[in-house]
């Protein structure tokens, strides 16, 4: 499990979630894209899981930037 902060319209969010690397494939097994699984989010310094309350807005953004922070560390 790794963590993230996103700050949205000013709000910092802390996210804790498992980057699943892809594979390029073979001749037996198709390629499968990088995946980001998200498994709790909460106001910065709660514990409070508020995730399934978040829009698709701001689930579709947090994984954008965990994906684009994940890709460019590798």
């Amino acid at each position: 499990m790794r963590q993230y902060e996103i700050e949205i319209d000013d709000i910092i969010l802390e996210i804790q979630y498992d980057f699943i690397e892809g594979s390029n494939g073979d001749y037996f097994d198709p390629p499968q894209a990088d995946q980001v699984e998200i498994l709790h989010i909460s106001l910065e310094g709660s514990e409070i899981d508020i995730t399934d309350i978040l829009s698709s807005y701001v689930l579709n953004r947090a994984e954008t930037e965990i994906m684009e922070y994940e890709i460019n560390k590798l």
